[in-house]
């Protein structure tokens, strides 16, 4: 039996990534505890955690500069100085880069880090990799180990200071949550949200944010509805640029674009959708995306880290460049166009088998 430390900024990383994963170290005889901001706009979902995990409350912020990070360090370091955990599993930047310091103090501690997504990457500034990668190269050195969701993190995590570097398929997703939907309960789901049953469907699911980058979707359609009014696309998620973007919908009149807002029916709203499409900028190895997947749906992604691990150009989907909205139109109207679009959504599940959250705890479980 280990002592394990979850370390995450906020509840709702918690809430959308790790419950099966600390739910399945307790059920196989581990301690597991969990460390993060617990204040904010959502709160933990308890009926889905284990009764017998532990939550401390820690003042993480975004900004890695804020004194409150430095609150939160010397939170954690009484804690372990207190409980003396045998593994600390650290997940996001800030968390990562304030929790890792522990080695200093700890050095019997295993230190676990998972990376979701560099701030660094293939395209970003050369001030980025200046700065966050040399950040990660300095810390590396109080990790034992690094697991990386995708290849090119992969990579690049391989050249650090670190010895024992790691791939594992992501967080993983439960397939039992995916389950088909008949005709009539699709019929009545689309007219709730104003589609039809012979509208074309295109799904973006997250943050309205600059890296979500929704605008390229909606200008998009902007162009499409001009020459097909089938052709659509519902928004889910809130955001720092939800209300600029309604604006712009608003001011051009844009008919064939519906933002929905946050949602706890995610999973409903992809399984009456036709396609998945994600316009980032920057991504891990997302979530929603393997979520359309198990769903049989085929895919337009931008060519982008993650997006490169799950689409197969031509074969589950499209690959478009980001801020190309030609490109993304193109591919738009070639999906709506195809005959065999159903043969790209069950290569979709067919590739999605292999981030199935069994498995994924499985690989994890082999770190420690």
């Amino acid at each position: 039996m280990k002592k394990i430390l979850y370390v995450t900024n906020i509840s709702r990383t918690v809430n959308t990534f790790f419950i099966p994963h600390m739910n399945h170290l307790v059920d196989v005889g581990h301690q597991v505890d969990c460390a993060c901001k617990l204040t904010g706009e959502h709160k933990l979902k308890k009926e889905k955690i284990d009764n017998r995990i532990k939550f401390y409350d820690i003042p993480f912020t975004r900004n890695p500069l804020d004194y409150k990070n430095i609150i939160a360090f010397f939170k954690l370091y009484k804690i372990q100085k207190k409980e003396k955990y045998d593994i600390i599993h650290v997940h996001t930047p800030i968390a990562s880069f304030y929790t890792r310091l522990l080695k200093i103090f700890f050095n019997d501690v295993r230190m676990i880090y998972t990376v979701h997504g560099f701030h660094f990457y293939k395209g970003s500034s050369k001030l980025s990799w200046l700065i966050f990668g040399n950040i990660e190269k300095i810390f590396s050195k109080f990790t034992d180990v690094i697991i990386t969701i995708n290849d090119e993190d992969y990579r690049v995590a391989k050249k650090f200071k670190c010895n024992d570097v790691r791939k594992i398929n992501g967080v993983g997703v439960n397939f039992s949550e995916f389950k088909t939907m008949d005709k009539e309960t699709k019929i009545k789901l689309r007219e709730s949200v104003g589609l039809e049953i012979d509208d074309f469907v295109l799904i973006m699911v997250g943050e309205h944010n600059k890296n979500k980058n929704q605008i390229q979707l909606i200008k998009a359609i902007e162009d499409i509805e001009k020459i097909n009014s089938k052709i659509k696309a519902i928004l889910i998620g809130d955001g720092e640029l939800l209300e600029e973007n309604k604006r712009y919908i608003l001011d051009n009149n844009i008919k064939n674009v519906k933002v929905l807002g946050f949602r706890k029916d995610v999973n409903e709203m992809i399984n009456i959708s036709d396609v998945l499409i994600s316009m980032s900028y920057r991504e891990g190895l997302p979530k929603n995306v393997i979520e359309a997947m198990a769903c049989s749906k085929p895919l337009i992604l931008t060519d982008i880290r993650g997006n490169r691990d799950l689409v197969m150009n031509n074969k589950n989907g499209f690959i478009v460049n980001v801020g190309d909205i030609e490109h993304t139109k193109k591919a738009i109207i070639k999906l709506y166009n195809i005959e065999n679009i159903d043969y790209l959504g069950n290569k979709s599940l067919e590739y999605s088998k292999i981030y199935d959250v069994n498995l994924i705890v499985q690989e994890i479980s082999k770190c420690y």
